[in-house]
């Protein structure tokens, strides 16, 4: 696997990043806070086979010489990151506040991504908003018509889920 160093204008800031290389599915890959695009290298090396794979530095971290003001600014970027690269609907993985970036950047519509993974993700809602919106699952009767389809106690199942050690993945459209 050859890794080369990349930079990705994002007009008017620049965010450094780390190309995999590879062919197939377009994958990005993002770091959790206070790592950078190299805490990726093994995942990417079992990836390249059968994905083209790009790490991002995040604002503030790695190569990365901009800096961030804002939770925000992290999802925003991953829109822009893929079309610097000409990406319409990429797998997006991301860990810790990389899965939050994952997480909120395909929730706000500015990217489809293809699939997302969220390896340790975070949320950053408060603790009467984390309550409130996990309410569906507080009693086994829910969870179970929940896990069934019921529209009346709670969101309807994914479409597919798997769990493989600490990493969950939905799939919307394409499987790696």
């Amino acid at each position: 696997m050859r890794i080369r160093e990349i930079t990705l204008d994002l007009g008017g800031d620049t965010l450094a990043g780390l190309d995999f290389g590879g062919a197939g599915t377009p994958v990005l890959l993002v770091h959790g806070s206070g790592h950078n695009a190299a805490a990726w290298t093994d995942v990417a090396a079992r990836l390249t086979d059968h994905c083209r794979v790009v790490a991002v530095d995040l604002r503030g971290h790695g190569r990365t010489a901009v800096d961030s003001r804002n939770a925000e600014q992290y999802w925003r970027d991953l829109a822009d990151v893929a079309r610097a690269l000409g990406w319409e609907n990429p797998v997006l993985v991301g860990h810790s506040l990389g899965g939050y970036a994952v997480t909120a950047v395909a929730a706000s519509g500015l990217l489809r991504p293809a699939a997302v993974c969220v390896v340790d993700g975070l949320v950053l809602n408060t603790r009467e908003q984390a309550v409130a919106e996990q309410a569906h699952w507080t009693t086994p009767r829910r969870a179970r018509r929940c896990a069934h389809g019921s529209a009346t106690d709670g969101p309807p199942p994914p479409t597919r889920r798997t769990r493989t050690s600490s990493i969950a993945c939905e799939t919307r459209r394409t499987t790696i």
